[in-house]
This record gives C-alpha cells, structure tokens and sequence, in this order.
C-alpha cells in the first residue's frame, strides 16, 4: 500500500475518531501508534486540520455565518466579474480568478478542512491588492460592496482557523535513560481552546 493511499486512511480515521468525542491527542496517540512509518508531524498536521465535535458545536453559528459570507460573497464576486467584463477594463478575465478559486476552497469549506477555511483568508488578502486599481478606475462604488465582504471573510476565516484548528506544540518530556543520565524526549501535545 503506498504513502498516499495510506494517508488517506489515516484522514478517514481521523474523521471517524473524532466524530465519536475522541479529542485530538487521544487520536494521535492512537493512530501514531498504529502507524509508525509516517513521522509525527505528518499525523498531527492531518488532526490538526479537522475539528472536533465539542468545536464544531461551540463554533456553529460563526461556521454558518462564514458560510453565508461566503455564498453572498460568490454572489457579489461573480457579479462584480461579469460587470467589469462589460465594461471591457483591459485584463477582464483576471477578475474571474478569484471567485473561480473561492468556489474551490468553498467545497472545502463544507468539508471543514482547516487549510481551506485559512486560505479563504489568505485569498481575501490578493482580492484587496487586487482592487486597488480598480477603486482608481470608476469601480468604486461596485468595489466598496466587494472590499467589505472581503475583510468579512478574512476576519471570520482567521477567527476560526485560531479557534478550530489550533497549533500542536512539542513538550520535552524528561526522564533517566538506562545508564542513569538524564534525557528528554520530544512529543507532539495538541492545545485545547477553551
């Protein structure tokens, strides 16, 4: 069985695991238990991009309100792009970028996978740069709608990405190895946002 297929495994359990109330570390400590070939980093950074039960509870109404935001968002962004389309603005089909790829990371969304709720925001960031030139050039009434629900988005995607997917941290454990010196040894511990 090769390493992608495998990863995929290991996603499917993670899943699974804590879809039943498992927390983070009691499934990495588990599934790195079972599957020793892949490095410790590997499994943590796949738990680290799903959330968990008690999480996705908690954080309902704001994952809702981030995906109305950003429905309304492809709404307006597809209409802004056909638009300026239209009105033939030099590079048109430019603007088609990013509601393409917010589309993408749309299904990602729904998927509750921690990097496409990140990215979201991170795509909010270029859709600023990007409209600058456009408030120059008689779009500033279509681009003030557009700029507004772009920091929406960034301000929703950075809150849930620190609240649902938080960082896991190595702990040095420290011990006495056989010949009696003192030794530590590293491991991964997930931190629990209250």
């Amino acid at each position: 069985m090769n390493k992608m297929s495998r990863k995929k495994e290991i996603k499917r359990k993670v899943i699974e695991k804590l879809k039943q109330g498992s927390s983070k570390q009691e499934v990495f400590d588990s599934l790195y238990a079972e599957y020793s070939d892949f490095k410790d980093y590997e499994i943590a950074e796949i738990i680290r991009n799903k959330p968990t039960t008690l999480c996705m509870e908690r954080l309902k109404t704001v994952m809702l309100g981030f995906t109305v935001a950003i429905v309304i968002a492809l709404a307006y962004k597809y209409y802004f792009s056909v638009n300026i389309f239209i009105r033939g603005t030099g590079q048109n089909h430019y603007y088609f970028i990013f509601p393409i790829v917010l589309s993408f990371l749309f299904i990602g969304v729904l998927a509750k996978d921690g990097k496409s709720i990140l990215n979201v925001g991170f795509l909010g960031f270029f859709n600023i740069v990007a409209g600058i030139p456009l408030v120059m050039n008689r779009f500033i009434y279509i681009m003030i709608g557009d700029l507004l629900l772009t920091i929406v988005l960034i301000i929703l995607s950075m809150y849930l990405s620190t609240k649902m997917f938080p960082k896991y941290e190595y702990q040095t454990i420290k011990g006495v190895n056989a010949k009696g010196r003192k030794q530590g040894k590293k491991v991964i511990r997930f931190i629990e946002k209250k």
